[in-house]
């Protein structure tokens, strides 16, 4: 198979919704900061797991989409 499977099934609609993740959580990890952290630890570190998650996931799609584009 030449072509990778993410630009075969069309990745532009995946990273559309990994950066509407990214954003949410981005709101979510500014919520709790701006509580001061008065969030449960789980709250805060499953808002991070998030954000750090959409963050790799959309730069590996971003990755895989510049190298085709090549």
């Amino acid at each position: 198979m030449d072509e990778d499977l993410l630009i075969a099934y069309g990745s532009e609609g995946l990273i559309e919704t990994f950066s509407i993740l990214l954003l949410l959580s981005l709101v979510g990890v500014l919520v709790v900061v701006r509580r001061n952290f008065e969030g449960s630890f789980f709250v805060e570190s499953l808002a991070l797991f998030t954000l750090l998650s959409a963050a790799a996931v959309m730069l590996l799609l971003l990755a895989t989409n510049l190298a085709a584009a090549d």
